[in-house]
């Protein structure tokens, strides 16, 4: 089938024709200018987490718009900025590869170009001096934010970059956005058997662990409920160069083993662990290697927590009174449960839980007695 054109052009299809022409000539001469600023970024919906984005571009020949940002050094060069439209709140890992060129660096922010003087300033920055991949990892509520590729002044440019945008919902399991938590003392014992950090990602690189924090990790939180003593142990089976911290912030911080909560590392492959007493609180361990091995293959942790124990609180409800003394009846004479702390029964030190601990207790409440486990009567529990 063929069509005609019914109508000569007139002078206005000529400049509308030129007009197109001009244009996709240019285009082709000098490449879109979608990118070069903040006033033309490119646009990024992330609507479905389950759909990765994915852009192959460059930098070269789009100029440097910006160079006093967050990106610091790395704005020097010539940039691209996207502009990131989120419409739910996610996790998210933007992923750099530039393709062997040294130097590079991209940031989040709010604003465009991501304002401040240093990276500490960005919602999110990453950055390799080597031409290797690099990324980062955040949370984004809805909203809009402003991606900014970069390098150092040399080498200028990016000639190929490849970026990648994927949720870590479920891939960010055992980081500090979705860690492997237990409350304790209630999941006392707790064992995670068979584990593996080979899975994971090389997430935190600068922590109290030092020069152990160089390989790919795992983090737990422990949600402590109650006072205690903790101990935790790692067995790496085959693999060497180990080490665990523990922080009351996630990843643990510092820059050595002395700025740890706690921490233990081996350079051969045994069981290594730490033992201490924890407050009520949050607490996050990691468990990580040097860069080689670089990650852990195969790993048994055990953390078993032990409450301390109050001499005659034998129903664990952190008072001594009439009640312990009906619960240990109970248990005698009618078959109830043991106390619940081990040992916290044995309130006349003679290593039994029996009839005669319940008429301690009961001294001690209603006549003034000596304190449990007291048999002396210097106020020093002697068991």
């Amino acid at each position: 089938m063929h069509y005609k054109l019914l109508t000569r052009p007139g002078p206005t299809m000529k400049t509308h024709l030129l007009i197109i022409l001009l244009l996709s000539m240019f285009e082709i001469c000098f490449g879109t200018t979608e990118g070069n600023d903040c006033s033309s970024p490119i646009p990024v919906l992330l609507e479905d987490p389950w759909q990765p984005y994915t852009r192959i571009d460059s930098t070269c020949g789009r100029g440097n718009f910006a160079d006093n940002t967050c990106l610091a050094y790395y704005d020097g060069g010539e940039d691209i900025f996207f502009e990131i439209e989120v419409t739910m709140q996610f996790i998210y890992e933007f992923n750099l590869d530039p393709l062997g060129t040294a130097w590079t660096a991209m940031a989040l922010s709010v604003d465009c170009p991501p304002s401040g003087s240093q990276s500490e300033d960005c919602i999110a920055f990453s950055s390799s001096t080597n031409g290797l991949p690099h990324s980062f990892i955040v949370t984004l509520d809805p909203g809009t934010y402003y991606l900014m590729i970069d390098t150092w002044p040399a080498p200028d440019c990016i000639p190929e970059f490849e970026l990648n945008i994927y949720d870590v919902f479920f891939d960010d399991w055992g980081t500090c956005w979705l860690p492997i938590s237990l409350e304790l003392p209630y999941d006392s014992p707790y064992s995670d058997s068979s584990a593996s950090t080979c899975d994971g990602w090389d997430t935190y690189d600068n922590t109290c662990l030092g020069n152990y924090d160089g390989g790919k990790d795992m983090i737990y939180l422990l949600l402590v409920n109650r006072p205690g003593n903790v101990n935790i142990r790692i067995n790496p089976k085959n693999t060497g160069y180990t080490g665990i911290a523990l922080g009351t912030a996630c990843p643990p911080p510092g820059n050595s083993i002395d700025d740890c909560l706690a921490a233990s590392t081996s350079i051969v492959a045994e069981p290594h662990g730490i033992e201490l007493d924890l407050e009520e609180g949050e607490y996050y361990l990691i468990v990580d290697t040097w860069p080689m091995p670089d990650c852990i293959p195969d790993y048994d942790l055990t953390i078993a927590f032990a409450l301390p124990k109050i001499c005659g609180d034998v129903n664990d409800d952190l008072v001594v009174n009439v009640s312990d003394a009906v619960y240990i009846i109970n248990h005698i004479f009618v078959g109830g449960d043991p106390p619940v702390i081990s040992h916290s029964g044995d309130t006349n030190c003679d290593t039994y839980t029996n009839i005669s601990d319940a008429v301690w207790i009961i001294n001690y409440v209603f006549v003034g007695g000596s304190n449990p486990c007291d048999t002396n009567g210097d106020s020093s529990p002697d068991c």
